[in-house]
């Protein structure tokens, strides 16, 4: 619940600068000691949780003939609520009684020996079949009330969690920028009344907001599970090899998923937001209106003359503001009712929320779901003249909601929209959805002086070769505006596409440009969007359609990864020294063809770097130096010597 708090070491700067020597990286940053961020969670740092579970299961294998046999189980899970002994918090769910998990496999090995069917199965013993089928639930309760921000420990009114930043977070004595928290107060907003220049109109706002986001579990919460099936066929070759050809497939139900809610509405009466439209006679603010272009004159005229944005980008002046017009502050009477405007600046989230009393709340709650579809090919051989290896080529495909609740892959988890469901606009492919990977495994003990006779022959004979190979295509990832284009205050929205042969590409191309940047621009180029990529947000009429769901945008992780390429072998060899005495001589070698493994590229509209810059390496599987940084050794070698006596 970070009680002790925790520093940040991050870079705000731009790969341009960084490489200029202008700025500074995370690492840079932690050795000059500035913070970019500091976060500290106040409240109860002691908890005596307990947490209870009874697991009944039943299970009986059936030989219904001498090649065939049956396996049937049941499992019963009944997992208790946590809770507190002394009842510091309340985390809200209930026991989950009702997690049944029926289970079932065979095996069959046919006995044809004669015929077409004879020769396809090789006859007894040489082709089995097997299959099977089972549901299995996981736990969340253990762990999942303590995510970033979301704790339930550091809730209102008795805790307060929060990221300070600015130059307040390098003061070690006070990082919290002076912050007191008092237990069992909560932070709200205050109200206030604020007469606008020119006596147009008096503003109010009721005050009274929480200055947290809260975490409230669905009280009927339950455990995730998943259904999960396979059925695979073996058949024995001759010359000690083995094909194996499988199906598997898995469902994930109610898998847990942060749903925001509370979130702004457009056009929408504000509760909380009221204006004076004459005699003392305050009314609510309708906002009904956006800065969606220049074409509205209340949109064109800057709150002050040295601001000029105008379009979607118009800033309008604080609602607290005595020495400018009700105009000025996005809100025009007409007939009595008084109505407001909203720009990208200026979104007003919080007056439009349904509930004035919280700001934005998270739902814990069974909402997730996934598929998993793969076809998996395994030939294998048994050691023999020096040579045995098995390998795997999976061609699989992953969809889901959101493939990590926490976020904290390449993937965006955060709904675009509420309209059509949240989990609608978030439906595409998972975050690790491979569709071609290619594994190897061998070993070769090399063919020349075997026998390591004479002097020559036990120094270069008995070599063994090992190795593992991974071949594999890119993981998918989204673009994204990088900014609120629908206006509900939730972030996640995607760009429209204008030309849809893009859909797909893989951004893997390492080529540099004369500053040294990788970039891949002729494959995710900016302009076949809508909008197109720009350094700013320095246009009067970006794309701005408050309101609106996700009609029009491109899908959830609809562009690739670079895939991975990777080898790592040895090459080892046993000297006999005496009887009793061995040396073993032992080279490894990691990513012994010098592979590099580009990571994501810019990625986001709205961004300083160009579209496509690649930027970073990443290490997929942690592989040994399949990701690094620039100017770091790529291939990795080591010796070693063993004496066994």
């Amino acid at each position: 619940d970070r009680a002790r708090g925790f520093w940040t070491f991050g870079t705000n700067d731009a790969l341009a600068s960084i490489r200029a020597r202008t700025g500074y990286t995370s690492f840079e940053n932690f050795m000059r000691g500035f913070v970019t961020a500091y976060q500290k969670g106040f409240g109860n740092t002691y908890a005596e949780n307990r947490f209870g579970e009874t697991n009944l299961y039943v299970q009986d294998d059936f030989r219904l003939r001498r090649n065939l046999t049956v396996n049937l189980g049941v499992r019963y899970e009944y997992v208790r609520a946590p809770k507190e002994i002394k009842n510091r918090f309340d985390y809200i769910v209930q026991d989950d009684k009702n997690n049944i998990e029926p289970r079932f496999g065979f095996a069959y090995a046919p006995s044809f020996e004669n015929g077409l069917l004879g020769k396809l199965t090789g006859g007894l013993g040489k082709f089995v079949i097997r299959g099977g089928y089972g549901i299995n639930h996981t736990r969340i309760f253990q762990s999942i009330y303590s995510q970033n921000q979301l704790s339930i420990r550091t809730q209102p009114p008795n805790g307060y969690a929060n990221v300070f930043s600015g130059n307040c977070v390098n003061e070690i004595s006070d990082p919290t920028c002076g912050l007191v928290f008092t237990p069992g107060l909560a932070s709200r907003t205050a109200t206030f009344t604020a007469a606008s220049a020119g006596n147009t109109g008096i503003v109010r706002d009721i005050g009274g907001r929480l200055n947290s986001t809260l975490l409230l579990p669905n009280k009927n919460l339950e455990m995730p599970y998943t259904q999960q099936w396979n059925l695979t066929t073996e058949r024995q070759l001759s010359g000690n090899f083995a094909i194996q050809i499988s199906y598997n497939g898995n469902r994930g139900i109610g898998l847990p998923f942060f749903d925001s809610n509370n979130d702004a509405i457009f056009p929408f009466t504000s509760p909380s937001l009221l204006v004076d439209v004459g005699g003392g006679n305050f009314k609510p603010v309708v906002f009904d209106r956006a800065c969606t272009s220049t074409a509205d004159p209340i949109c064109l005229n800057p709150a002050n003359a040295a601001d000029t944005q105008i379009g979607s980008l118009r800033t309008f002046s604080a609602l607290t503001s005595t020495t400018l017009t009700l105009a000025q502050k996005g809100i025009v009477i007409e007939n009595g009712i008084p109505h407001g405007y909203i720009s990208l600046n200026t979104p007003r989230v919080n007056e439009r929320r349904p509930d004035a009393t919280l700001g934005r709340f998270v739902n814990l709650q069974n909402f997730g779901w996934s598929y998993y579809h793969a076809g998996i090919i395994k030939i294998s051989k048994r050691y023999s003249k020096g040579l045995s290896f098995n390998a795997f080529y999976t061609y699989s495909k992953t969809i889901d909601t959101g493939s990590e609740v926490t976020s904290t892959v390449v993937d965006t988890n955060s709904p675009a929209s509420k309209k059509g469901g949240a989990a609608a606009s978030l439906r595409g492919l998972s975050a690790f959805h491979t569709p071609h990977r290619f594994v190897a495994s061998y070993s070769y003990e090399l063919p020349f002086m075997r026998k390591q006779q004479g002097f020559i022959g036990r120094v270069i004979g008995g070599w063994n070769i090992t190795g593992v190979t991974t071949l594999q295509a890119g993981n998918p990832f989204s673009v994204t505006l990088g900014y609120d284009a629908n206006g509900d205050g939730l972030a996640g929205d995607r760009p429209r596409i204008t030309n849809p042969d893009y859909l797909g590409s893989s951004v893997d191309n390492g080529r540099r440009d004369a500053t040294g940047v990788q970039f891949s621009t002729t494959q995710l180029p900016g302009n076949i969007f809508l909008p197109a990529q720009a350094a700013t947000i320095g246009q009067a009429d970006r794309l701005y359609l408050p309101g609106g769901g996700v009609d029009g945008q491109i899908g959830r992780n609809t562009f690739f990864l670079q895939g991975l390429n990777h080898t790592d072998m040895t090459a080892f060899k046993i000297f006999k020294v005496r009887e009793s005495v061995k040396l073993t001589l032992r080279m490894e070698f990691y990513n012994v063809f010098n592979r590099v493994t580009f990571g994501a590229p810019t990625r986001t509209i709205l961004s300083a770097n160009t579209l496509g810059t690649i930027s970073t390496e990443r290490n997929v599987s942690s592989y040994v130096n399949s990701g690094r940084l620039d100017g770091s050794s790529g291939r990795q070698g080591q010796l070693a010597l063993k004496l066994s006596f």
